[in-house]
């Protein structure tokens, strides 16, 4: 990797490349809260982490895959880097095709965004009805467990959790 893109890397991810270059160093693990929500919801099954840092859980998840070479059971898209400076609908399809490209049926998504990188008419919607219309017409993915955390998230993790069952 160049400079320029490991500063890029730091500087969106913050905390999470912190704990990344932690537990490179360190026998001894560590996992924080949003961690454990990520590992609570896998399927035990094989795991595709897309551009987000998937190396953290290289250990601590079997069957991991950071490259996509086939069709997985999960996708965990935590603060993904393409989610940044984007609508929930262009999130939406970025997420279909994604799903459509690396899942198998019957699958599991895993996915957090930042509020601050998410494009959305911040005055006359509240960041409650915005999720619940979000979900509501997400057509391909049923809800199994959300978070949201909005001012109380460690940097570089995303304030909004979501953990999606894939029937495509």
């Amino acid at each position: 990797m160049r400079k320029n893109q490991i500063r890029t890397l730091k500087s969106h991810y913050q905390t999470r490349w912190a704990v990344l270059r932690y537990n490179q160093k360190n026998v001894q693990k560590l996992l924080l809260l949003h961690d454990q929500f990520v590992l609570k919801n896998l399927l035990s099954k094989d795991t595709l982490c897309y551009n987000c840092l998937g190396e953290m859980y290289k250990t601590i998840i079997s069957n991991l895959s950071t490259t996509a070479d086939k069709k997985y059971n999960n996708l965990v898209l935590i603060n993904n880097i393409e989610f940044k400076y984007k609508t929930v609908d262009q999130i939406t399809v970025l997420l279909e095709e994604l799903s459509e490209n690396f899942l198998l049926p019957n699958s599991r998504v895993i996915l957090s965004f930042e509020h601050r990188f998410l494009i959305y008419d911040r005055v006359g919607v509240s960041v409650n009805s915005l999720f619940n219309n979000w979900l509501a017409n997400l057509a391909k993915f049923k809800l199994v467990s959300k978070i949201l955390l909005l001012g109380k998230s460690q940097p570089g993790y995303g304030d909004y959790f979501f953990c999606l069952d894939y029937c495509g």
